[in-house]
């Protein structure tokens, strides 16, 4: 047999095999080495690399009642606007803006005219653009609001590569401007004003700011912080000087509306009025206008006439947030449900995420016995709330409202498991227990509800039914509260507070010849609690005799303590309603 070739002699050789298997496994083993640092790589750049770039987002339109800001690609320098728009989105993420919202988008518009186009195509308040320069970059921002009917003009500022500084001047003008826009955040505005100065120093024509506009700022600053009569001022300072606008009378107006401090009503109202008819003689067309002519008959005690201001300035645009929101109001004064109902639905259409609105339209829904539709807006109203910081107080009141509602409707567990709830996330507030309690006493269970309410009274230092009945009036139980107080008395009849916690109830009950008595009761025993001149004037008011409720009210805040403060301001208004009411056959309005 012939002699095999040397290559079948090395496979068959085991020393041979071993190597080979020894260099295929250093293969492998080498293979699997690179795998694990490239992925090793991958892990350490792609971060670095995702949060160099910014987040871009679908480029929806901006919803109804939504603040949106758009920022795009500067020319030349993308870079730099999408390090602005990270910094902003990190801003908002650490203090959120109720309905605001930044977008960025992956366009470069080369002049003011194409920056504001692009803008009003997303419904955007603010369009942030730019471009590179020889010595840094160029920022600019077209503003379409608040004083959209002034020609749009862009706030421009340069900065060098290097300069920090200005990159976070920047940022901060952005992020005070955006809540300035911002409905719940108007108090931004002299940030907004303060940052513009530090920019752009007065007599700097080349800044481009444009005056009027940033009058405007001057001016809403003065309004937001509640300082009615230097915006006064200011405005009658550009009516002299012939550079008043429309946007700046609406204010006026509204100062003079909210002024509450003037003493001369009449004199008030028609100064208001009159700001707010020259700014319809400026532009006829601003629903802004007649909303604020509105607001100033509904706030002076007119509401026919407010009634048509407010339909003049929805005829102008059917979906202007502060004439459906005070026209609704208008509507539960007067107690017309159907067409409140109908208001606050399209309201809530135009600002779905507002929770004050779904409370009213459940009040609403509960005067026209429809209380399922009354418990869906309460579950919207609770998720709204929660979805804001703003609005977690307002939460639990809501929880309690529902409970109450379910309560009414003999659906106990439910409303008991809501209270529970509440109980078991707060508690050391006593109130859930109070109101379980009530839920059980409803139920006809009275030896739990005493169980819950000892339990309540035990910070009274033992069973209290006067503490029970008053906190259960406080929650508007009245109908328990009542059972309560009045057993109260039978045991203690001359006991003053017990008899001006039976006078609330009835009052809260709408008796209020029951209530005056009540009241006048705990006087005559020598009680000196300054809230019951309060009780005893909205009584009286609820009558009609609006003499007798500016006496009490007007003893109230005489006398009222450091304690009872958080009421000064509500009773301070409701002084000058009934005032408004004595007034009404005087004031003249064509």
């Amino acid at each position: 047999m012939s002699e095999q070739p040397n290559a079948y002699r090395l496979r068959d050789d085991p020393e041979y095999r071993q190597g080979v298997h020894l260099v295929i496994a250093g293969v492998i083993l080498l293979g699997v080495a690179c795998l694990i640092t490239f992925a090793i790589i991958l892990m350490l750049v792609v971060p670095v690399i995702v949060t160099t770039l910014p987040d871009l987002q679908p480029a929806a339109e901006a919803a109804p009642g939504e603040t949106l800001f758009v920022i795009v690609g500067f020319v030349g320098a993308e870079d730099v606007s999408s390090e602005l728009y990270q910094d902003i989105t990190d801003v908002l993420e650490r203090q959120p803006i109720y309905d605001a919202r930044v977008i960025y988008l992956d366009e470069q518009p080369n002049d003011a005219e194409a920056a504001l186009a692009l803008a009003e195509s997303y419904g955007a308040s603010v369009i942030i653009w730019g471009n590179a320069t020889n010595n840094g970059y160029d920022a600019a921002f077209s503003i379409r609001s608040p004083v959209d009917r002034l020609e749009p003009r862009a706030y421009r500022f340069s900065f060098a590569d290097d300069d920090d500084q200005a990159r976070l001047k920047l940022m901060q003008f952005t992020t005070a401007l955006l809540r300035a826009h911002a409905a719940d955040y108007s108090y931004e505005y002299d940030s907004v004003v303060r940052l513009i100065d530090e920019l752009a120093p007065a007599g700097q024509a080349s800044a481009g700011f444009d005056p009027d506009i940033l009058r405007f700022y001057e001016v809403s600053a003065h309004f937001y912080h509640e300082d009615y009569w230097e915006t006064i001022l200011l405005v009658d300072a550009a009516v002299e000087s012939e550079t008043v606008t429309p946007e700046l009378l609406i204010l006026m107006a509204a100062a003079y509306r909210d002024a509450h401090f003037l003493e001369d009503l009449e004199q008030q109202l028609t100064n208001g009025l009159s700001a707010a008819d020259f700014a319809i003689d400026l532009d006829p067309d601003s629903p802004e206008a007649h909303y604020v002519k509105g607001s100033l008959y509904h706030d002076f005690d007119q509401p026919d006439l407010a009634m048509t201001a407010y339909e003049e300035a929805l005829s102008l645009d059917p979906q202007h947030e502060n004439t459906l929101r005070r026209r609704s109001d208008l509507l539960i004064d007067e107690e017309r449900w159907e067409e409140a109902y109908e208001s606050l639905t399209t309201l809530i259409e135009v600002a779905p995420n507002n929770y004050r609105y779904y409370l009213q339209r459940a009040e609403a829904a509960i005067k026209l016995d429809q209380p399922d539709d009354a418990l869906a807006d309460l579950t919207n109203a609770l998720r709204a709330a929660q979805a804001h910081e703003s609005g977690q107080v307002a939460a639990t009141h809501i929880i309690e409202r529902h409970a109450l509602l379910l309560t009414d409707l003999g659906r106990s567990s439910d409303a008991l498991a809501s209270l529970n709830n509440l109980a078991n996330q707060f508690p050391a507030d006593l109130r859930y227990t109070l109101l379980m309690g009530a839920v059980f006493w409803a139920e006809g269970d009275s030896s739990r509800a005493w169980q819950h309410w000892n339990e309540y009274s035990s910070a009274y230092g033992g069973t209290n039914y006067n503490a029970i009945a008053w906190g259960l009036a406080l929650e508007g139980y009245y109908e328990v509260a009542l059972d309560l107080a009045e057993t109260h008395l039978e045991r203690n009849p001359d006991d003053p507070n017990g008899i001006h916690t039976l006078g609330f109830v009835h009052l809260g009950l709408g008796h209020t010849d029951q209530a005056i008595q009540r009241f006048e009761e705990a006087l005559d025993l020598g009680i000196y609690y300054t809230p019951i001149y309060r009780d005893l004037g909205d009584a009286h008011y609820a009558q009609g005799d609006y003499a007798e409720a500016i006496a009490r009210y007007e003893t109230y805040l005489l006398g009222f303590t450091n304690a009872e403060a958080d009421d000064h301001d509500e009773v301070s208004l409701r002084l000058r309603f009934a005032r408004l009411r004595l007034l009404r056959a005087d004031l003249a309005i064509d």
